[in-house]
């Protein structure tokens, strides 16, 4: 069954009022329209490295630690000539490429070149997983020619992009025929660039690895040749997150029964994290959030805590920019009361819990609540937006611009987007709105069975009527989209910044 239609089960068999089950999907469609597919919204920036415009796997990173992006000696430098050559003691030698000789140490902030000039590096060098890790402004230096962050794009490119390289032509999306005929990647054109016999897998998206299944059992990795690079023999994988990727294995207990344990692997396939986690999320800002035994805390990329359990803490969430959200037991009034902040990635509250609930910091402002109402603080847990919208639907802020909910009467609401400053924008009156992404939002419109989205630009121009039943974020210009033919009968599709449709699906039926 599809998800949409799924959702909307759900909501006739829990509200009884048509009414009522109106006011809850329109409040509920901006929060369920973008994330319907595994590339929703991160919560940091997973970055790629590039070289010569083609993706470049590196067995781990890049890693972002505090907004200094950390990527692997060898492998980014490999590319320019340079060999790495060991001398003990946690000092390494680089010989050839741009400067001829390069001294480094672990956990110095010092560079000796060709054994006489030392210069000082904003960053040590550090080992992680046994791989030396540099900062990426020290490596632009050693290739005398920079690096470049690609904008809009989570690439870091080697080097400077001089010739224009298409590099929305290197996402590849998963799609599958109907009747399960394997799965093919298509580009943002739709044309089927690897076709292969597996169940599922993900996009390949910027990166260069695809996790694949059958029968609902992870494979293991495929490169873009399609070769089966790492053979995972585990329960599920994941998508790699800073160069790590968690994977989940079905581990027998005393008891005779199974339990789910979390560990993380590399791109080289090796587990670099064992399986003893009972959860295990995504890494980002250098820490995955991990449970154990009843217990939340913190690791880094060597599997060491970094930050232990918080004293009082009834909930945590992931990095984004820096900052994790953490709900703690207060007393107030004598009472126990839950509130939340937000914690550094040294795990010190740096914004004090003093709110009921909270966002994820996005664009440097995250959503907040105290009372009724939400509005957006900055890093200083400053309110920035006054408190205003409706509670639990204001979104977090995408391309400058957040997805909010406004009250237009006793039983009216109306979704709208908003910028930095809380300036509504001057944008034709929909009934709902969806988050933006690349510059598009879907709208829904017309009365309130009408479920069909159309596609508007953030300047207000109607690229797309109102067709689709369902659109999931975009990504290198090609979003994912379903169309309804009524009867059961629907098709999944890709469509572009126009609404064109580029690739479709066979029509199913839905069961």
């Amino acid at each position: 069954m599809r998800r949409e239609a799924m959702i909307r089960l759900s909501f006739i068999h829990v509200i009884s009022s048509l009414r009522k089950m109106m006011l809850i999907f329109t409040a509920l469609l901006t929060l369920s329209l973008w994330l319907l597919g595994p590339n929703s919204h991160a919560q940091a920036q997973n970055w790629e490295i590039y070289f010569k415009g083609k993706p470049l796997v590196v067995p781990e990173g890049p890693i972002d630690r505090n907004g200094t992006i950390l990527v692997p000696l060898r492998a980014s430098m490999e590319p320019f000539g340079y060999k790495i050559d060991s001398l003990g003691n946690g000092a390494y030698r680089l010989i050839g490429g741009a400067i001829g000789s390069v001294d480094l140490k672990m956990g110095e902030k010092k560079a000796v070149y060709n054994t006489s000039v030392t210069k000082q590096l904003k960053t040590a060098p550090v080992i992680i997983n046994g791989t030396v890790f540099i900062d990426l402004d020290f490596a632009g230096v050693l290739t005398d020619i920079g690096t470049e962050k690609i904008a809009g794009k989570p690439i870091i490119e080697l080097r400077a992009n001089t010739d224009n390289v298409d590099y929305d032509s290197q996402y590849w999306y998963a799609v599958q025929e109907a009747g399960n005929k394997g799965i093919q990647f298509v580009n943002k054109t739709g044309k089927t660039i690897l076709t292969t016999s597996y169940d599922s897998a993900s996009d390949f998206g910027y990166g260069g690895l695809s996790a694949v299944y059958r029968q609902g059992l992870a494979v293991g990795y495929i490169d873009r040749m399609g070769k089966l690079t790492i053979q995972a023999s585990h329960y599920r994988l994941s998508s790699f997150s800073e160069g790590l990727a968690s994977f989940k294995d079905l581990i027998k207990n005393q008891n005779g029964g199974i339990r789910a344990k979390y560990g993380y692997l590399n791109r080289a396939g090796k587990v670099v994290i064992p399986a003893i986690y009972d959860g295990g999320f995504d890494f980002s800002d250098g820490l995955a959030k991990v449970v154990k035994d009843g217990k939340t805390y913190y690791i880094d990329h060597d599997g060491h805590i970094a930050i232990g359990t918080i004293a009082n803490s009834t909930h945590t969430a992931s990095f984004s920019e820096g900052l994790a959200a953490v709900s703690v037991l207060t007393k107030t009034g004598g009472k126990s009361v839950e509130k939340t902040g937000f914690i550094d990635t040294q795990g010190k509250f740096v914004i004090p819990p003093k709110f009921d609930t909270v966002g994820i910091f996005s664009e440097g402002l995250a959503t907040a609540v105290v009372g009724k109402l939400t509005g957006y603080i900055d890093r200083t847990g400053k309110w920035v937006i006054e408190q205003k919208y409706e509670n639990g639907f204001a979104h977090d802020f995408h391309e400058g611009l957040a997805n909010v909910m406004v009250r237009t009467g006793n039983d009216s609401y109306r979704t709208d987007l908003i910028d930095k400053t809380g300036k509504m924008l001057a944008l034709p009156i929909t009934r709902d709105k969806s988050d933006v992404s690349e510059g598009i939002f879907a709208y829904r419109d017309g009365d309130q069975m009408d479920w069909r989205l159309g596609l508007m630009t953030v300047k207000g121009e109607i690229v797309a009527k109102p067709q689709f039943s369902s659109v999931e974020p975009f990504h290198a210009g090609v979003a994912r989209a379903s169309i309804d033919h009524g009867q059961g009968e629907y098709e999944n599709v890709l469509i572009n910044k126009k609404g064109d449709i580029v690739w479709r699906s066979e029509p199913e039926t839905a069961s």
